[in-house]
């Protein structure tokens, strides 16, 4: 993992340029941030599936009703206690430290360990590990790994991202650079959804005003990746969402030319009041915004 470049009055990680394209002067070394972030979303998924494979699922219920398993917790601390030592002076909030829940400003961390908690009890491998960094309310970075797929995305920049392949001793290969205009749009356009989403009511309908001619179903924030990399180009959702779920995602997605908007307004989702739930949106692929 390479280090930032520390400032020498107050050792924190600095930016090469103070304000590139608008960030805040808190905002990590680029450089650095990649690669911390991928480092520590791999060392998480190694830890995850480890687990998957062995069948250490055990779930405990939190008071939301939702699970959480030890491979939850576990790839938590990987995270947190890496981000804390590569960036102190960043905030880190996560989705399994309730304490962190609240509303924040300025540059911070989202993290979700394991997005997908009910499909990696399930045996399914659609989970991933998210980790956003979070300037000004916008997702400036983000990393995600699925460990049980092998599939790894994240941006480079604010308008560039990768997407590669990840083997057991944790080398990349297929490794492919997605970002604006690299790919033209799928017509008729594939929509990817939610299992949940399966029978909810709104969704033929919005099959057929978009021309499509069926849905993928997957879970987790796995789709975000696949509209990055070109493989669907529009992923809608009608309910309410946690920050954590999306960000890293979003991240990947803007910098490969998408965006995540919010269905009633059309506004690109923002970041920083994690203990309310983001609003029902849509995301689409480069070229695909009306």
């Amino acid at each position: 993992m390479r280090e930032a470049e520390t400032d020498v009055q107050s050792g924190r990680p600095r930016c090469s340029d103070p304000d590139p394209g608008g960030r805040g002067a808190d905002a990590p070394d680029p450089t650095a941030l990649e690669d911390a972030c991928v480092e520590l979303a791999l060392a998480a998924g190694h830890r995850i599936l480890e687990a998957f494979e062995a069948g250490e699922t055990e779930p405990v219920m939190k008071a939301d009703g939702s699970p959480v398993t030890q491979a939850d917790l576990d790839a938590d601390r990987i995270i947190a206690s890496g981000l804390r030592e590569a960036f102190p002076h960043v905030p880190v909030v996560s989705e399994e430290a309730h304490e962190s829940h609240r509303r924040i400003q300025g540059t911070f961390f989202l993290v979700d360990p394991l997005d997908g908690t009910w499909q990696f009890l399930r045996g399914l491998p659609e989970f991933t590990v998210n980790i956003a960094c979070i300037e000004r309310s916008r997702p400036a970075f983000g990393a995600m790994f699925a460990p049980a797929l092998g599939r790894l995305f994240h941006s480079r920049g604010p308008h560039a991202a990768v997407s590669c392949h990840v083997d057991r001793s944790g080398r990349r290969s297929r490794s492919l650079n997605l970002g604006p205009g690299r790919r033209r749009p799928h017509r008729p356009p594939r929509i990817v959804v939610s299992r949940s989403m399966r029978h909810n009511r709104k969704l033929p309908g919005f099959v057929r005003d978009h021309g499509a001619k069926e849905c993928t179903y997957c879970s987790s924030s796995l789709k975000f990746g696949l509209l990055a990399a070109g493989e669907a180009e529009i992923y809608p959702r009608y309910s309410s969402i946690n920050e954590w779920d999306v960000a890293a995602g979003h991240a990947i997605l803007r910098a490969s030319g998408g965006d995540v908007v919010s269905l009633d307004g059309g506004k690109s989702l923002s970041y920083g009041n994690p203990g309310r739930p983001l609003p029902p949106f849509v995301a689409f692929a480069d070229g695909m915004r009306e």
